[in-house]
């Protein structure tokens, strides 16, 4: 739904050169989601060393989403509009990849 109303705001207000975008965090550890690893189910459960075996940049900090957002807020992203930023570490691109202890992954 965010996605959309991005993509319809963008649209709507281009012709004032308003600029429109989202950011889709993810493996971005928080006070308020202490213990999300665990509710991720993998064989009985998993903590966040496991979860951040899945995200290949491992996790990620509030400071990172922090710069993209300067980023948008920024001149250099000029002719970016009706776009979501994805600050996930790579998390998709896993889609289901685990890293191994030496640093190699498998499905």
């Amino acid at each position: 739904a965010v996605e959309q109303l991005t993509r319809s705001l963008a649209l709507e207000l281009s012709q004032r050169r308003i600029r429109v975008n989202c950011l889709a965090p993810d493996a971005i550890p928080t006070p308020g989601d202490a213990g999300l690893g665990a509710t991720v189910p993998h064989d009985g459960g998993e903590d966040y060393e496991a979860y951040a075996a899945k995200v290949p940049l491992g996790f990620g900090t509030t400071d990172d989403c922090a710069a993209a957002i300067v980023f948008l807020a920024s001149d250099m992203s000029r002719f970016i509009t009706g776009t979501t930023l994805h600050v996930d570490g790579g998390s998709p691109a896993a889609s289901g990849w685990t890293r191994r202890a030496n640093g190699t992954f498998m499905l």
